[in-house]
């Protein structure tokens, strides 16, 4: 990314402050200053919404938090400069190099004075880095966990300069002036790092290098008694080897010792190095008797123990192959404490993963590798208490007699481990915090985490690599059931693979038991299975090998869900137990009855424990989820799902109503309950309705079975628009016949009418016109005598189905019947749709002129009220009337603003009637040179006319054909 075109730097290690162009400007709140912090120490770098909410607020961030990083952002813009702070897919990026932010060069500093070959030039590199830190305190004032662990880590990360500086400085023979001086910045650190063994070193040379060797051997008395009283253990083997370079000086005399107390726990005692042994056996002449070397190690443990304890790696793991060079990645990095957590839902392969990576890196974790499973989501054990898993983990290190209290078990795990490579792998856990006190505080450790819960706070708090396991894709799919079943049985039966994998969710934990089954049931095939499954209410039985809830898909979600509180319960059941496909944040709202920002929680907790998927702000359930979620559903009472149902039934109802036009039927629904998608104009509802069909037709027809007359037959009617413009006509008539046999069941006989009068179009669009005029005739007979305005829709489609039956005088009168009434009435949308009808009438007539004369006005109506769809029909019509006119120009800009207005909106038939508009124009105008645009035209109408049913279809493959036998023929 280029970095922004304002001089920005930024200063964190102290109390933040920038500088625009060498101007210091108010960085606003202290939350402010805290998201600041949050994308600079990711200079460069995307960072994620939830990155942001979890970092500023935790775990337990309000529902506003979002809007307020948004508003944080706006606010750091303001005073950064526009072009530094830039929003991504995902969240939002500082576009300023790293050397802009003094916490960030510090690191790089550090690294140079790594990888410096001369001791010299590692000073000079370190002593750069310090100089860029005013003070101990970085990030001062600044709230929030992320801020909280960086600054730990920054303040770690400056006493690890001062020690390497001393060391650096003690190995070049600096002089005792210099060491003195390194002694002095490193005295006060000891304080707050007691048990720094590293520390301890660094200063006991410096002090010993500048003349004060009893100072130095105080240090490493004192470090000797801090081990023993806080965590049980002596000093490690860099510390006895220093102290025994130091006590090896001619005239070292070591301070009377002070006996560690004899209450605390005995601790394991790490092996001597060559040097300690040799000055513990042979006494230099002419010095006074050392002191004794330190005991060997209790029976309770044994330092040398290397842990080797993975589960055994799975002979047939497929794909993951991205996943897996992500976590080596990671694993291989050079600086920092390196975690990965590997996140999913239950059965999708998380262990499998952690296991086989954990084989792939025991060459590079030579001091071994532990595994603890923390059961956090085992339904037959609770989940292990961290400190019942430092003790695991101390066992394997062949600690078995530890400290009773947990800070001292975490005190000792993180000494114990310092200098080892160790890989970790902590299985199945709950939550951050029952893992955060089990990480090493080494960069010489591995952990690799495994857990059905997103786990942010591992990522906010500790740096933690986030590595989401989803469902395998067809080819893995496949590659599971051949090494599984063998590639000759799968290739016998291709079709019913696929199925298979479908019916299985691609999870590959319930492809392996499906696969199990059909290689072990007597003369069992793949199509067999997949009739066993195809039933969603009995898939989970199936999918069960009667041995125990570990081997059944049903007992492994059942883990997962019971770890749902009531209210997340109730909502996974909810949403089971409806036909719906997907959700929203405002129709889980109405379903659930809380306020929207509950439904945002309530949905992103469910998505944090892979219960649901969230796709372009949308929520899905998988269909194994859905069938274990719909078992919980049966605990519902009856009224709470009816009450449910009808509530999101309402709340369609209500925003079809609230939207621009749908005032005309005079539906009288009861006041919204809960808040309303705000749709601008009819592309904002078309596209709206578009997202939501699939739920809405399902639902209604579940209303009509449980009784929901009224919104089921009201829902239908407000979908005209949605279902005329980009629907299938088939699946429209389907629902006009669930919504008509419920009007009926309310004696309705207006509801009645209207749902006749939308068979008609429905009808004639699959060109079926005398079911279409019947259907008319019998609208008109109950609205006979009745008055209502309704009458003139009916009697404008009877015109357009006549035009169409081709009964052209029948048709100008019926046409001529609702433009008058129309206009009447004063209604604008039925003028429109009258002088359409009349408009495309004249135009099949060849009568150009009038066609023009009644589709101007008519379009001039439709712009100013919005009702884009007639607008689109008009502009097809009208472009219809310029081309007989002549005006093959005019005609094609018809044409092309219809077929923009149409994509906008995603009205697919006025789309396909405008490009077949446009194909005729090219090849009337162009003759052969425009053939190859008008058939690329033609044949995108007869694709979106075949997508929706229409009888045009015909009259689109007629043309293709003309062209094909002209183009023949010269």
């Amino acid at each position: 990314m280029p970095p922004a075109s304002t001089s920005l730097r930024l200063r964190l290690l102290g109390a933040p402050h920038a500088l625009v162009d060498d101007r210091p400007v108010d960085l606003g709140a202290p939350k402010q200053c805290a998201v600041l912090v949050g994308l600079a120490l990711r200079a460069g770098r995307a960072v994620a919404h939830d990155a942001l909410v979890d970092g500023t607020w935790g775990e337990g961030a309000p529902a506003s938090a979002r809007g307020s990083v948004h508003t944080y952002v706006s606010g750091l813009r303001r005073v950064l400069g526009p072009d530094v702070l830039r929003r991504t897919p995902t969240g939002y990026l500082l576009a300023v190099p790293a050397a802009a932010v003094d916490a960030l060069e510090v690191e790089r500093r550090a690294r140079d004075a790594r990888e410096a070959s001369d001791p010299r030039a590692a000073v000079a590199a370190i002593e750069g880095a310090l100089g860029l830190w005013p003070s101990a305190d970085a990030l001062a004032g600044v709230p929030g966990p992320f801020a909280a662990e960086q600054r730990a880590r920054l303040a770690q990360l400056r006493v690890g300069l001062l020690v390497e500086r001393t060391e650096a400085l003690v190995a070049s023979g600096a002089g005792p002036a210099v060491l003195a001086d390194a002694a002095d910045r490193l005295t006060p650190e000891v304080g707050r790092h007691p048990y720094d063994e590293r520390l301890r070193c660094a200063l006991m040379s410096a002090l010993a290098g500048s003349g004060r060797t009893a100072a130095a051997l105080e240090q490493y008395d004192d470090l000797r008694r801090q081990l023993a009283e806080g965590l049980g253990i002596d000093p490690g083997a860099a510390a006895r080897a220093t102290h025994a370079r130091i006590l090896a000086v001619p005239g070292a005399r070591h301070p009377a010792p002070r006996r560690p107390p004899t209450s605390g726990p005995p601790g394991p005692h790490r092996d001597a190095t060559p040097e300690v042994a040799a000055s513990s056996s042979t006494q230099p002449p002419g010095r006074p008797e050392a002191a004794a070397p330190p005991p060997a190690a209790p029976p309770s443990a044994d330092p040398r123990v290397t842990p080797a304890q993975l589960p055994p790696d799975l002979a047939t793991f497929v794909g993951r192959s991205r996943e897996l060079v992500e976590v080596l990645r990671v694993a291989a990095g050079p600086d920092g404490p390196r975690v990965v957590s590997v996140v999913g839902v239950g059965g999708v392969g998380k262990t499998t993963l952690a296991v086989r990576t954990g084989h792939m890196l025991r060459d590079r974790f030579t001091d071994g590798q532990l595994y603890v499973n923390l059961r956090g989501f085992d339904p037959r054990h609770p989940p292990v208490t961290p400190s019942n898993a430092l003790r695991q983990l101390l066992a394997g290190l062949g600690v078995l007699s530890a400290p009773q209290q947990h800070d001292q078990l975490v005190a000792l795990w993180r000494s114990m481990v310092a200098d080892r490579r160790l890989l970790v792998v902590l299985d199945n856990a709950a939550s951050t915090e029952q893992i955060e006190d089990l990480l090493p505080g080494s960069p010489s450790c591995f952990v690799l985490v495994t857990s059905r819960d997103r786990l942010g706070g591992l990522a906010v708090r500790h740096g933690a690599r986030s590595v989401p396991l989803a469902r395998f894709e067809p080819a893995e799919a496949r590659e599971l059931l051949e090494g599984t079943i063998g590639a000759d049985v799968v290739a016998r039966e291709p079709a019913a693979a696929r199925r298979l994998v479908e019916l299985c969710d691609a999870l590959p934990f319930a492809l392996r038991i499906a696969a199990e089954q059909v290689q072990t049931g007597p003369g069992a095939s793949i199509g067999e299975m997949v009739a066993r499954l195809v039933d969603s209410r009995h898939r989970l039985d199936v999918l069960d090998l009667d041995d125990g809830p570990s081997a059944s898909v049903r007992g492994v979600l059942a883990t997962s869900t019971a770890a749902l509180d009531a209210e997340q319960r109730r909502t996974l059941s909810l949403l089971a137990a409806l036909p719906c496909q997907s959700t929203s944040v405002l129709a889980t709202a109405a379903l659930v009855d809380v306020a929207p920002e509950r439904a945002v929680q309530l949905l992103d907790q469910l998505h944090d424990h892979h219960l649901l998927e969230a796709v372009d702000g949308r929520y899905a359930m998988h269909d194994l989820t859905r069938a274990h979620a719909s078992e919980l559903a049966e605990q519902l009472g009856e009224d709470d799902r009816a009450a449910a149902r009808e509530r999101l039934l309402a709340w369609y109802v209500c925003t079809l109503v609230a939207s621009t036009h749908h005032r005309r039927l005079q539906f009288d629904p009861p006041p919204p309950r809960h808040e309303l998608p705000r749709l601008a104009d009819d592309a904002a509802l078309l596209r709206w309705t578009l997202a939501e069909l699939a739920n809405m037709t399902a639902l209604l027809r579940d209303g009509h079975a449980h009784g929901h007359h009224l919104l089921v037959w009201q829902l239908v009617a407000l979908l005209f628009e949605t279902y005329y413009a980009a629907a299938g006509a088939t699946e429209w008539l389907d629902s006009l016949r669930v919504a008509s046999r419920s009007a009926r069941a309310l004696g309705d006989t207006r509801a009645q009418a209207v749902l006749l009068n939308h068979e008609s179009v429905a009808c004639s669009r699959l060109g079926r016109n005398d079911a279409s005029v019947q259907r008319l005739r019998e609208a008109l007979r109950l609205l006979d005598g009745d008055g209502w305005w309704y009458r003139v829709s009916v009697v404008s489609n009877l015109a357009s189905t006549l035009r169409e039956a081709a009964q052209y005088d029948a048709a100008l009168v019926a046409a001529h019947d609702a433009h008058a009434a129309a206009r009447d009435l004063g209604d604008g949308y039925y003028q429109v749709a009258a002088g359409d009808v009349l408009c495309e009438l004249y135009a099949e007539l060849g009568d150009w002129d009038a066609a023009v004369r009644h589709g101007e006005p008519a379009l001039a109506i439709a712009r100013v009220e919005g009702h884009r769809i007639l607008e689109a029909n008009l502009l097809v019509n009208l472009g219809l009337a310029a081309d007989g006119l002549g005006d093959h120009d005019a005609a094609q800009r018809r044409f092309a603003h219809g077929l923009h207005l149409c994509e906008d909106m995603g009205d697919l038939y006025h789309e396909a009637l405008a490009l077949f508009g446009l194909a005729r124009v090219r090849a009337a105008r162009d003759g052969p040179a425009g053939e190859r645009e008008a058939r690329r035209d033609a044949e995108r109408a007869l694709d979106r006319f075949r997508q929706l049913g229409a009888e045009e279809a015909g009259a689109v493959q007629e043309f293709l054909a003309r062209m094909t036998v002209d183009a023949a023929l010269r």
